[in-house]
């Protein structure tokens, strides 16, 4: 039996990773030229599921997936099944328990097998249980995703965790130690000039740590055990139990391409063996966090993405055109107009100027950059032309009390203003164009002109929050 944990007393503000759903990692893997199980069809387990936000949301858009999630903090657990039950899903299931008590492989094999904030997070013992127990429960087909900090970053975060800890030693309890923590990076933020090498190091770091959440600092940088990992070091542990390293979830943190001569220094370097060249790469681009896909040892994968793939993905933007900024982007408007997202390669290539090597090399580029997310076989989306327009009922339930939606491709995104929040409370599928307007205003907001209300819910579709009909 296990009982409370420090998540049971400070509880953790979840949030889903987009980069852990199945289309994801199906994604890269395809394009490392790994045959991906289906991602619509799968049997996903969760090891630190936490209270389900990436599991329920994964159940609610896939409802042909099978999932289980599992986590040692008994509220989590009881969080998810109700948040499940009052979704009225019956594709997921979460158990309490320790990963440590699955090493013999006991609940069956899985096509995608997902570990988010947990290795690292962890005593040496239990960092090796998890990689076997993903093993132990990966179909031979499978494919396996552990988030880990790494270094050379995690020195310098390091550095500021002990620091952290030092100005924090006369606290009482976690959170009292975060509160002391947050102060302190905050005052060194604005104290510290970044006009020197030094100085722009402390500027990438301090902000985030000094605006973080009490939970997210106690679970995270303060946690009990926190133990960046060199990623050699992760690929040599997965390689003792039969796995091989593809490649990463997070697309925007793929390196390169590098100039010619740079690239070829980096092959001379690490003697053309891939776990060295990412090691090189690493320190590189100083590092910090990886979210790595590995499969069974002796599959066929390519050590490099293969862009001519390219052609048989959808995409779509990663954020509000008004994000990007710079010059018009032809291809970017082409990927927003789209109805609904994602699109095709081969319905977008028509839209653009570009030929087909072009289009691949630009969409590639872009999306290593950040700005737009591909996927091989994402679930279906709705558009905001539909009669009576239909928000999930996962983003409807969380508009209620929470600040940020689930969507339909596993992100998060922020509900800006009452209005908004209203309008994805109503949009419930019985209520025409006419009557959402009739009913914003009569919860005392403004009666929106028809255009306004047309924009509003033509964002929602680009949010991947509408539904397909």
């Amino acid at each position: 039996m296990t009982g409370p944990t420090i998540y049971d007393e400070v509880p953790y503000s979840g949030y889903p990773h987009s980069s852990s759903h199945p289309d994801q990692i199906s994604t890269v893997a395809f394009l490392h030229g790994v045959e991906p199980p289906a991602p619509l069809s799968c049997r996903m387990l969760e090891l630190g599921c936490g209270s389900g936000e990436t599991l329920i949301g994964i159940a609610y858009a896939v409802p042909g997936a099978s999932l289980v999630g599992v986590d040692l903090a008994p509220t989590a657990i009881a969080r998810a099944r109700r948040t499940a039950e009052a979704l009225g899903l019956h594709n997921v299931e979460f158990l309490l328990g320790d990963l440590r008590d699955l090493l013999d492989g006991s609940l069956g094999k899985f096509d995608y097998v997902v570990a988010h904030g947990v290795y690292t997070w962890v005593d040496e013992a239990t960092r090796d249980a998890l990689i076997a127990v993903c093993a132990g429960h990966l179909a031979p087909d499978g494919l396996a995703y552990v988030s880990f900090n790494t270094h050379p970053g995690g020195h310098f975060r390091r550095a500021l965790r002990e620091l952290a800890f030092w100005h924090a030693r006369d606290a009482r309890g976690p959170a009292e130690v975060a509160e002391r923590a947050r102060e302190l990076f905050a005052q060194l933020s604005e104290l510290r000039s970044d006009a020197d090498a030094w100085g722009a190091l402390v500027a990438t770091e301090l902000p985030q740590l000094a605006n973080a959440s009490t939970d997210f600092l106690v679970h995270d940088l303060l946690s009990e055990h926190w133990s960046p990992v060199w990623f050699s070091e992760f690929a040599q542990a997965a390689a003792r139990h039969g796995l091989q390293y593809v490649g990463e979830a997070s697309l925007h943190r793929v390196s390169g391409p590098w100039e010619p001569n740079v690239e070829e220094g980096l092959r001379r370097l690490s003697q053309s063996d891939r776990v060295a060249y990412e090691q090189i790469v690493d320190f590189l681009v100083w590092r910090r966090f990886r979210d790595s896909i590995v499969c069974r040892s002796g599959r066929s994968v390519a050590g490099t993405i293969d862009r001519a793939l390219l052609t048989q993905l959808h995409f779509r933007p990663a954020g509000p055109l008004s994000g990007f900024g710079g010059e018009r982007d032809p291809v970017l408007e082409a990927l927003a107009s789209a109805t609904p997202p994602p699109i095709a390669f081969e319905q977008l290539l028509p839209q653009t100027d570009l030929g087909t090597e072009e289009l691949t090399q630009y969409l590639f580029d872009t999306a290593r950059r950040g700005r737009i997310t591909m996927h091989l076989d994402p679930p279906r989306l709705g558009g905001a032309d539909a009669e009576r327009p239909r928000i999930s009922a996962l983003a409807r339930l969380q508009a209620v009390d929470q600040k940020y939606c689930t969507t339909l491709l596993g992100g998060v995104v922020q509900l800006e203003g009452p209005v908004v929040r209203a309008l994805v409370q109503l949009a419930d599928g019985s209520r025409d164009f006419e009557q959402l307007r009739t009913d914003l205003a009569g919860l005392g907001g403004p009666l929106l002109e028809p255009e306004q209300l047309e924009t509003a819910l033509n964002e929602l579709a680009s949010l991947a929050l509408v539904e397909a009909g």
